[in-house]
């Protein structure tokens, strides 16, 4: 299981614009406990826990949509709350600018 997921917003010369305080690895904990997962969320599952991952721009919707779709089918009020910040995170990203998770 992850420990640690973090996430920044970056730019193409890898400048850090800002970092969240919020731990994506208890959304993916929870991603692999469901049967398939790879089938049902190709993107969420191709978060590298322990090493890191760049969401573009092209990327980010999908991410987003995979991640509604997630919220619908967890229970639990952190995890749906995580879910929407980093949605929220995602929406934000702008052009020429990536988020990126950094595993432990």
């Amino acid at each position: 299981m992850a420990q640690q997921i973090s996430i920044q917003r970056v730019t193409e010369s890898e400048e850090i614009l800002c970092h969240f305080d919020i731990n994506v690895a208890e959304i993916v904990n929870m991603l692999w406990q469901i049967q398939d997962f790879k089938e049902e969320f190709p993107w969420l599952s191709t978060i590298d826990p322990y090493g890191n991952t760049s969401i573009n721009l092209l990327q980010k919707p999908y991410f987003a949509q995979e991640l509604s779709r997630f919220a619908q089918t967890t229970q639990g009020s952190k995890v749906i709350e995580l879910i929407e910040k980093f949605k929220i995170i995602l929406t934000e990203t702008e052009m020429h600018q990536y988020v990126k998770l950094i595993g432990d």
